[in-house]
């Protein structure tokens, strides 16, 4: 499954625990230096909701988290993984260059 760069961002926020929208974006600044406007993290978690990936978890007050699912995990193992292979890959060929 390909993942944009969003969701993989918000899937690996998520792989830490069920968040609510404020602290994913918190999270996603200070993991990967990257700011998500909040229409944006609304429109990928509604994709990733769609695809089976991330389910809205019981609410805590008013805050209402959200959290992988099995498949969620599932997909953020095979995207690190591809992206693992790909980085080593980018490394050596710079290594060579």
């Amino acid at each position: 499954m390909e993942l944009s760069d969003g969701a993989a961002l918000v899937l690996v926020s998520l792989a830490g625990g069920p968040q609510h929208p404020a602290a994913i974006i918190e999270d996603v600044a200070a993991t990967a230096g990257r700011t998500l406007a909040v229409g944006t993290l609304y429109s990928v978690l509604d994709r990733l909701i769609g695809l089976g990936l991330v389910v809205r978890a019981a609410p805590q007050g008013r805050r209402r988290p959200y959290e992988l699912t099995a498949a969620g995990r599932v997909a953020l193992t095979d995207y690190l993984t591809s992206m693992t292979s790909t980085v080593q890959v980018g490394v050596r060929r710079l290594a060579q260059a």
